[in-house]
C-alpha cells in the first residue's frame, strides 16, 4: 500500500490521475484518507449506479481525453449516487419515526424501488444516527432485498440465521450482511429481530464507544504534530487511523456547512488562537453544542491546505458538552419564541438551519440555547410548523396558517421539559 501510494504520487496512473484532478486533489499529497474517503467513492460509483466497466476502462485506458471524460463521468455519477442516498435516507429516517416504539432495539426500514446499489450507504448512517442493528430493504415486485450493518458486540449473521425460515436467502458475517425476503413478511422479520436482541443485546452494548489511542492538549494541535502522526500511514484494516482526544476545549464558534447544511463546522480556541474541526453528516451538533461550549471532544488529524497555506484540522469522532444545558420551557418562552419564528418566516417556507439562525440571535438573554430551539419541536406538534426535504436535500420549516386557540397540553415536549 505504502509502494502505491508513493507510486500515485509521482507517476499515477493515467485514469487515476485525471481522476484527482476532477476531485479537486492535484496540489494535494495523496493519502489513504484520500482514496477512501474521495477517489474510491467515485470508481465505486459506477458500480453501485451503473455499470463497473467504466471504473475499469478509466483504469486501462492510454488515451487522455477518454480518461478525462470517463473521470468527469464517475464525478457526476457520484453525485448522482450521493442525491440517492440523501433521498432514500430521508425517507428511512421518517420510516424510523413513523414506527415508535418499534424501532428501539433494531432498525428495520423498507421502500419500493429504493436503489439496491445505496441502501448499504444509508445502512451504515442509520447506524451513526441511531446505533442499532440495521437492516435497508429495497422492495421490487414484492421481493424485499436487504443490505445491513450491525453495531459492536452483536452478530448480524447469527441474527438471520435465527430468522431463516422468513428468508429467501441470506449471507454475510457479524458485521454485515445481506438477504432476500417476500415482502409481506418484512413486519414479521421486524418483530422476530425485535425479540432477539432484546434477549442478547445489553443496553450498554446499545451506547456507541470510541477507542482513543491518546490524549492531546488543544494547544498542542499544530501542523507539526500532523507530520509525526504521519509516519504511521498508510492506514487501513489493520492499521486504523490515530483517535486523539482533547477532554477540555471551548467552543468559539459553530457553523453548519455543505449546499444541504449537513456539516457541521466548529472552531475551538487555544491559547494562541483558534482551531478547526469538522463533523460530516452531523447537523444534529448545531442544536447541542454552542458558542461558550465547553466539551470533551474525540478526532483524528488532517491537513487543511486552502489557498497555499496549511492548518491542522480536527474531524470528529465524538463530541459532548462536560456539562448540558437543561431544557426549561415557559408558556411566556413560547410565545416570545412564536413571534420570532412567525417574522423569521414571513408566511413562507425556510431552510431549517436559517429559522435555528435567527433564534438563537434574537432570542432572549433569559432562555438558554437548547430551550430556545427546542421550541421548534413544539411548534411541529402543534401543527404551527411542518419539516420537509426540499427538491435539492434541504430540511425545510413551513409555516401553516392556523385559526383558533392552541393548547399546549397537547405538545409532548412541552409537557416534557415545562417548568
Amino acid at each position: 500500500v505504502k509502494a502505491g501510494l508513493e507510486k500515485m504520487n509521482s507517476q499515477p496512473n493515467l485514469g487515476i490521475k485525471k481522476l484527482i484532478d476532477v476531485a479537486g486533489l492535484h496540489e494535494r499529497t495523496i493519502t489513504s484518507g484520500h482514496i477512501g474517503f474521495t477517489l474510491a467513492p467515485r470508481l465505486n460509483a459506477a458500480g453501485r449506479v451503473t455499470h463497473a466497466t467504466r471504473a475499469v476502462e478509466l483504469l486501462v485506458t492510454d488515451d487522455g481525453d477518454i480518461a478525462e471524460a470517463i473521470a468527469e463521468e464517475l464525478n457526476e455519477t457520484n453525485r448522482e449516487r450521493q442525491e440517492l442516498e440523501r433521498n432514500i435516507h430521508e425517507l428511512a429516517r421518517i420510516d424510523v419515526a413513523n414506527q415508535g416504539h418499534k424501532a428501539d432495539y433494531v432498525t428495520v426500514v423498507a421502500g419500493e424501488e429504493w436503489h439496491p446499489g445505496v441502501i448499504g450507504i444509508v445502512a451504515s448512517r442509520l447506524v451513526e444516527e441511531f446505533y442499532k442493528p440495521t437492516l435497508v430493504i429495497s422492495i421490487h415486485d414484492g421481493v424485499g432485498k436487504g443490505s445491513c450493518r450491525s453495531i459492536d458486540g452483536f452478530n448480524m449473521y447469527d441474527a438471520l440465521k435465527s430468522c431463516e425460515d422468513l428468508l429467501l436467502q441470506f449471507g454475510g458475517h457479524s458485521a454485515a450482511a445481506g438477504f432476500s425476503i417476500d415482502a409481506n413478511r418484512i413486519d414479521e422479520l421486524r418483530e422476530r429481530l425485535t425479540e432477539y436482541c432484546k434477549k442478547i443485546v445489553t443496553a450498554e452494548e446499545y451506547i456507541p464507544v470510541v477507542a482513543i489511542d491518546a490524549e492531546l492538549p488543544v494547544d498542542d494541535i499544530d501542523v507539526d504534530i500532523i507530520d509525526r502522526v504521519s509516519a504511521l500511514e498508510p492506514y487501513g484494516m489493520a492499521n486504523s487511523t490515530p483517535i486523539f482526544a482533547v477532554m477540555e476545549a471551548t467552543v468559539q464558534d459553530i457553523m453548519l456547512m455543505g449546499q444541504l447544511k449537513n456539516h457541521c463546522k466548529v472552531i475551538f480556541a487555544t491559547s494562541n488562537g483558534t482551531v478547526d474541526a469538522i463533523a460530516w453528516n452531523r447537523p444534529d451538533l448545531f442544536k447541542s453544542i454552542f458558542v461558550g461550549s465547553v466539551v470533551k471532544v474525540a478526532f483524528s488529524l488532517q491537513k487543511n491546505e486552502w489557498q497555499g497555506m496549511v492548518s491542522p484540522q480536527l474531524m470528529i469522532q465524538a463530541i459532548e458538552p462536560l456539562t448540558e444545558e437543561p431544557i426549561k420551557l415557559t408558556t411566556e418562552g413560547l410565545r416570545q419564541m412564536y413571534v420570532i419564528v412567525k417574522q423569521s418566516m414571513r408566511g413562507h417556507s425556510q431552510s431549517l438551519y436559517n429559522v435555528e439562525q435567527d433564534i438563537l440571535r434574537r432570542k432572549p438573554a433569559d432562555q438558554n440555547n437548547r430551550s430556545a430551539l427546542t421550541s421548534i419541536d413544539v411548534f411541529k406538534e402543534l401543527g404551527i410548523v411542518e419539516e420537509y426535504t426540499s427538491d435539492d436535500g434541504q430540511l425545510m420549516l413551513r409555516w401553516n396558517a392556523i385559526e383558533g386557540k392552541l393548547d399546549l397540553v397537547t405538545s409532548v415536549t412541552f409537557l416534557t421539559y415545562s417548568v
